[in-house]
């Protein structure tokens, strides 16, 4: 999933997005990029249960990369 927050989208998008999430919890991977930190996340999720939900499931078992940078990959 890329660019997650990028784009402002409907709060039913927002809870597919959050089931898929859950769907994938401790069954396969998921790769997803943003530019926004996790304090940002209800912006997307617009629900502050949803948002903490979903972040327990994104960062549990997870490898966090910070690419912090000037320009663009």
């Amino acid at each position: 999933l890329d660019d997650i927050g990028y784009v402002q989208h409907s709060r039913d998008e927002m809870e597919v997005l959050f089931t898929f999430l859950a769907e994938r919890y401790e069954r396969r991977s998921v790769i997803l990029t943003t530019n926004l930190v996790f304090s940002e996340w209800e912006r997307i999720f617009q629900d502050p249960m949803t948002t903490m939900a979903a972040i327990d499931r994104v960062v549990h078992h997870s490898v966090i990369l910070d690419m912090k940078g000037s320009g663009s990959f």
